[in-house]
């Protein structure tokens, strides 16, 4: 499935930038592609950091929220950094992080190719003997010097929110 990403509100600058994503589930696989064109030499996050870390979304970053079973509220999200730093969360309801966040979660795959005016990431992430997700809500957070635009398919409330359940596609 491919969807066109937009921009919450009238971010600085975001009518510069373009955000698509195309996605499948095979063989318990998720995979995704994701594209930002436009100057992304603005784009700012740390070139430092590596492996697990916390706060990602504070600067420009990739999110996967999902919902392995829609007619519950427990639902995950990765941060993905073009640094290839990453983080995982467990949620048990809205904005609840459960008391599972040291799981280890599916096995992930990713790369990232940049250039002066694309970022292109890919993520497979494989579930095995789990589930695969039900609804998914690809996003990105863009953090330049003037400001942070927030990056989704949908954004059905006043703030942007990537938690928001209403915002999910369903698979």
């Amino acid at each position: 499935m491919h969807v066109k990403l937009s921009s919450f509100g009238r971010r600085p600058k975001s009518h510069d930038f373009e955000v698509d994503s195309d996605f499948k589930i095979k063989a318990n696989t998720l995979h995704i592609s994701s594209s930002c064109r436009g100057p992304v030499d603005k784009l700012l996050f740390d070139k430092e950091l590596r492996g697990k870390q916390d706060n990602l979304w504070k600067q420009s970053c990739f999110e996967l929220f999902y919902f392995q079973d829609k007619r519950i509220n427990s639902y995950e999200e990765w941060n993905f950094s073009p640094s290839n730093a990453h983080q995982n969360y467990s949620f048990s309801d809205y904005r609840t992080r459960s008391d599972n966040n040291d799981k280890a979660g599916p096995n992930f795959g990713l790369s990232w190719q940049m250039n002066d005016n694309r970022w292109d990431f890919s993520l497979e992430l494989d579930f095995g003997e789990s589930k695969a997700p039900e609804l998914l809500n690809i996003c990105w957070v863009l953090k330049t010097s003037e400001g942070i635009s927030y990056w989704a398919a949908n954004h059905p409330d006043e703030s942007p929110d990537f938690h928001q359940k209403r915002s999910f596609l369903e698979l």
